[in-house]
């Protein structure tokens, strides 16, 4: 909805307001904002089940990543790609910009592992 649309443009606006103030705490949570709204927006219960069993099993990661200096200005983009998709009711470029997103974590996650 139009409601959804400008929700996600602002934790959007709030997030590029933190990144550039340096605040990794605030990005991390408004991180998990974002995430849970676009689940909750969705409207898709199995995969919300499946993503909160995931996210449950990647929970170390996660704090690995959201402590890196360099992480917000690597997934901001990323968000924002995914909320402009999102709110042009573009399920192609959504599907392109969560793909690029996740293997940008997977890849985060590899290299910490790796170091």
């Amino acid at each position: 909805t139009d409601a959804h649309a400008a929700e996600l443009r602002d934790i959007g606006q709030q997030m590029q307001l933190v990144v550039d103030r340096g605040d990794r705490e605030a990005y991390s949570q408004l991180n998990r904002t974002l995430h849970g709204r676009v689940i909750e927006i969705a409207d898709q219960p199995t995969a919300s089940e499946t993503i909160a069993r995931l996210r449950g099993q990647a929970i170390r990661y996660h704090f690995q990543l959201a402590t890196r200096p360099d992480r917000p200005q690597v997934s901001l983009p990323q968000h924002m790609a995914i909320i402009e998709a999102i709110c042009t009711r573009n399920p192609d470029a959504a599907g392109r910009a969560m793909h690029e997103h996740l293997a940008s974590v997977t890849e985060a996650i590899a290299a910490s592992a790796v170091a």
